[in-house]
């Protein structure tokens, strides 16, 4: 597999989970950081860049003793945009970049291993697509969810901020640009933004 340069945002506030940080809760035992990063440094050829904001001390804390790159997103204050800028800019020249909200608690290697995959199948067809990301379709509306995977030609036009990953009409506007990957795995979709979401998966 080519090398892949996955950039981990855990910098943001958790603001809708009240005064706790979402990334240090645990589950079944491990922070919720440390499970999404245990996982990616799991998935063969890929090197996983954590982006620092909100709690940086304690959150770099929780990554201690893995295979991950550090770096502190100054700016994170101005949103996760701003945090997928900085992330990308330290991707330097790998061929595919793959963004990984760190709030994915049922994500796991084979969901990572499929997206990419899709991603090489649709840059290799007659489809150019330079951004891949997961969709399924429940009751005719169309779910995106997480990590979105980019090429070296997307990744550059997302730091000069022609393409905004956030965008929810993305899809429809740049259907050149966006390859969607079919998938009811749960593991892209699933994610703990609140306290009643973090009930769910913990248990």
């Amino acid at each position: 597999m080519a090398d892949v340069a996955a950039i981990l945002l855990a910098a943001g506030f958790s603001h809708r989970m009240g005064r706790a940080n979402k990334l240090l809760l645990e589950i079944d035992g491990v922070a919720l950081l440390r499970r999404t990063a245990e996982m990616l440094v799991s998935v063969p050829g890929v090197r996983v860049t954590a982006v620092l904001g909100h709690d940086a001390e304690q959150t770099g804390a929780v990554l201690a003793g893995l295979d991950v790159q550090l770096t502190v997103n100054p700016n994170y204050a101005e949103g996760q945009r701003s945090s997928v800028f900085h992330g990308l800019s330290m991707a330097h020249e790998a061929p595919v970049s793959m963004v990984v909200p760190a709030d994915l608690p049922l994500l796991c290697v084979d969901d990572c291993l499929a997206l990419l995959d899709a991603h090489t199948g649709a840059r290799t067809s007659a489809n150019s697509a330079a951004v891949t990301m997961p969709v399924r379709y429940r009751d005719d509306d169309m779910q995106r969810g997480n990590p979105v995977v980019l090429s070296r030609a997307a990744r550059q036009d997302v730091v000069r901020g022609g393409v905004n990953l956030g965008c929810r009409g993305l899809i429809e506007r740049r259907p050149d640009l966006v390859n969607v990957f079919e998938s009811d795995s749960d593991g892209y979709f699933v994610d703990i933004d609140t306290p009643q979401s973090y009930r769910d998966v913990a248990g």
